[in-house]
């Protein structure tokens, strides 16, 4: 099936299904030229349905749909937008969609613990120690200026917007832990995005973790700051990873691999950083301006889409700790390496 998009450069043609959602124009000289081009020629194109949400981290789905990377590899990738995000690992391990994408979240591991056919194939965005702000702990500007957030250990008798069942409760939990203090010791409460930067801005909350693009909107409000960058308190710690469900890991493992190719292809055209071209497709594909996409950090990427499994052992060590898990997951259990080995070898020979 073929779609049309429209805006920023004109209108472009994709072999990619979109449901819901849309998210350089030749071969990237790093890149095996056109690696994949004969695959499947001749043949009707293997579909894969993938749940892809309107953020910077899924630049590798929008840029593979949009320069044909995909078409490349004679797959016809369909872009499923669910009516919360949470769906996602259900449909997954239901095999309804085959592709699965961001955060390693409680749902994840449990899932996977209880013996859902998800395993988490790639990892893509982290925190860089040394790279731009993606990920910050937030607070109002009048209690900085006033002196009165100068440690973590000030945070205590403060209004802390966080969602205990996401990673940013690790974050802030790891800033509070040379206080002798956890997340136990703060005053909690969890609001939806955006509704916590609203909150912020109008000073009924004083403390919140934000990322990009939501991050620079409350910095440019003038009512926040960033407190304490995340990339400080969790160096390098991934942000997002893509998960195949059972379709691409024991029945169309072939049709995994062609996908892996073509979206780390993706990657490598992204990691030119904010190209005109980039900036296109990603306008195209997040529903962000353009002058938003050139202002707010874009996240850094592996460079070998390994999942960074040491840095993910310790995060569930954590929540086993707090008794949020059951256990931890072996990595043999939780990742599977063979797809981004392959399109590695192929890609970068």
């Amino acid at each position: 099936m073929t779609s049309l998009f429209t805006g920023g450069g004109g209108a472009i043609m994709s072999r990619v299904w979109l449901v819901t959602i849309g998210l350089v124009g030749l071969c990237l000289p790093l890149v095996s030229a056109c690696a994949g081009n004969d695959v499947g020629q001749g043949a009707a194109p293997d579909r894969i349905r993938a749940v892809v949400l309107p953020f910077v981290t899924a630049a590798p789905f929008y840029i593979a749909a949009d320069e044909g990377y995909f078409e490349e590899q004679n797959l016809d990738v369909e872009f499923v937008k669910l009516a919360r995000n949470l769906e996602a690992i259900p449909a997954l391990a239901r095999g309804e969609v085959d592709v699965g994408f961001g955060q390693l979240t409680i749902t994840v591991l449990n899932a996977v613990a209880s013996g859902a056919p998800i395993k988490l194939v790639a990892g893509t965005g982290y925190l860089a120690r040394d790279g731009c702000t993606l990920n910050a702990v937030v607070a109002r500007r009048a209690l900085v200026d006033a002196g009165r957030l100068d440690g973590p250990e000030q945070l205590l008798g403060l209004r802390v917007e966080l969602d205990v069942l996401l990673p940013a409760a690790y974050y802030v939990d790891r800033l509070l832990q040379p206080a002798g203090l956890s997340i136990d010791d703060l005053d909690i409460v969890n609001l939806p995005m955006p509704s916590n930067i609203d909150a912020l801005i109008g000073g009924s909350i004083d403390v919140t973790v934000a990322s990009e693009p939501y991050l620079t909107r409350l910095v440019e409000s003038g009512e926040a700051v960033v407190w304490r960058p995340s990339q400080q308190i969790v160096p390098d710690f991934p942000t997002s990873s893509v998960m195949f469900g059972q379709s691409l890991l024991d029945e169309r493992p072939e049709v995994g691999e062609r996908f892996m190719v073509a979206f780390r292809k993706a990657m490598h055209q992204y990691e030119l950083g904010k190209t005109p071209r980039n900036v296109d497709i990603l306008t195209r594909g997040t529903g962000l301006t353009r002058e938003v996409l050139r202002d707010t950090c874009w996240p850094a990427f592996r460079k070998d889409a390994q999942v960074d499994t040491e840095r993910l052992v310790a995060f569930q060590e954590w929540l086993e700790s707090r008794a949020l898990i059951d256990r931890v997951i072996p990595q043999d259990e939780l990742v599977d390496r063979r797809f981004v080995e392959h399109a590695n070898a192929v890609l970068d020979p």
